[in-house]
């Protein structure tokens, strides 16, 4: 699968000369992607393997909603329009925010919540953070849609999080079809994939992830 060109006017503009090696002791990072469908368990289970394993852990959604909070953010009135439409921010601004957060972390391992969301986000990871960062395998958590939406809905009851609504449910998961499963699609092709049924209660989820951190050589 052939990715899509990013343009470079922005992203050089975070990429300084000394790269982001820089402010983490000269070591690689140690990068995981942790993708799956709205309400698949994403955050909790990172949550826990933060806890556990030491990991950063750095939701792109959030870090978006904050900046998006930030009134003094260039970035404010964009992503609000992204959001307000339910459209995939441009990976520059993604990008930019999550570099952002690894550069001030005083760890030099993260798992990366919510990215890569489309085959963009991926060409401009690539494109920035290629030869910088050791991404060591993508963690898949595969869910039904009527389970992720019944856990979303609960959620959404005691949510501040607009998106967490009914109104919101059918276009998120719409746009994830369309756009992050072709992402799923590129890193099976990569052997990079790691697929972990998140259906059942969240203990019992946490102990395959434990298995496969055990398997990958990661237990700290």
């Amino acid at each position: 699968m052939c990715l899509p060109e990013v343009h470079e006017c922005r992203l050089h503009l975070f990429c300084d000369e000394t790269g982001l090696n820089s402010t983490m002791d000269c070591k690689t990072p140690l990068v995981i992607f942790v993708i799956g469908l709205p309400g698949a368990g994403k955050g909790t289970q990172c949550q826990k393997i933060s806890e556990c394993f030491g990991f950063e852990h750095l939701s792109a959604g959030e870090l978006l909603r904050e900046e998006m909070k930030n009134t003094d953010s260039e970035h404010c009135e964009l992503i609000r329009g992204f959001y307000a439409a339910e459209r995939i921010v441009p990976i520059e601004i993604t990008l930019e925010l999550i570099l952002r957060a690894m550069r001030k972390s005083k760890v030099n391992k993260f798992l990366i919540d919510g990215f890569p969301r489309n085959m963009e986000n991926i060409a401009g990871w690539n494109q920035v953070m290629g030869s910088q960062a050791d991404l060591r395998f993508v963690l898949h958590f595969k869910c039904s849609q009527e389970k992720c939406g019944e856990r979303i809905l609960n959620r959404g009851r005691n949510s501040e999080r607009s998106e967490d609504s009914e109104e919101h449910l059918e276009k998120r998961f719409r746009t994830y079809h369309q756009s992050s499963a072709p992402v799923v699609d590129y890193y099976e092709r990569q052997s990079l994939l790691r697929t972990i049924n998140a259906e059942p209660p969240t203990e019992q989820v946490f102990e395959k992830v434990k298995d496969l951190f055990q398997q990958e050589g990661l237990l700290s």
